[in-house]
């Protein structure tokens, strides 16, 4: 029997590169996919490490929708229903929220990445991507983010 929660070697392993493959892939000629559609490219090992943003275009919004596990460990879950402005800085979701305003903006992913310090002292290398979703052509009515990160000490050799 094949476990099918660990990645094969053959797998692309960067978290987002594999998320605007599936967003390229989504959306099949059109102009930006659905969320549906982006729930259909073969999701289950990244949903953990997304969230998604509705409520775009109202006061206090983008309000967060979902909050996948990863993020369990910085609060994620008291974040759904929550507006964006409510995410500490100094978490990955915080982090990850940086080109915001462009991809609203402009229309398309943007992908960001560095490092910062965590409210626990430790600094964590990140990347994030934040790609706009629309239920009907011509609107953007979610983002889906994805992130991921290494705390510094568990990558020196």
């Amino acid at each position: 029997m094949e476990d099918t929660d660990v990645p094969s070697k053959d797998i692309e392993r960067r978290l987002i590169y594999r998320m605007m493959v599936r967003w390229w892939e989504a959306r099949g000629g059109g102009e930006t996919p659905s969320l549906q559609a982006m729930s259909l490219q073969n999701m289950e090992h990244i949903w953990p490490d997304v969230f998604i943003l509705f409520k775009l275009g109202v006061e206090g919004g983008p309000v967060f929708e979902l909050v996948g596990e990863s993020f369990s460990g910085e609060g994620g879950d008291a974040l759904v229903g929550r507006s964006v402005s409510e995410a500490p800085k100094d978490t990955l979701v915080g982090q990850a929220l940086a080109n915001l305003e462009k991809v609203l903006d402009m229309g398309v992913p943007f992908t960001h990445g560095g490092e910062f310090v965590a409210g626990a002292g430790q600094t964590v290398l990140f990347r994030s991507i934040i790609m706009p979703l629309s239920e009907a052509p011509g609107t953007i009515d979610r983002l889906m983010c994805a992130a991921n990160c290494k705390v510094q000490e568990d990558i020196r050799e």
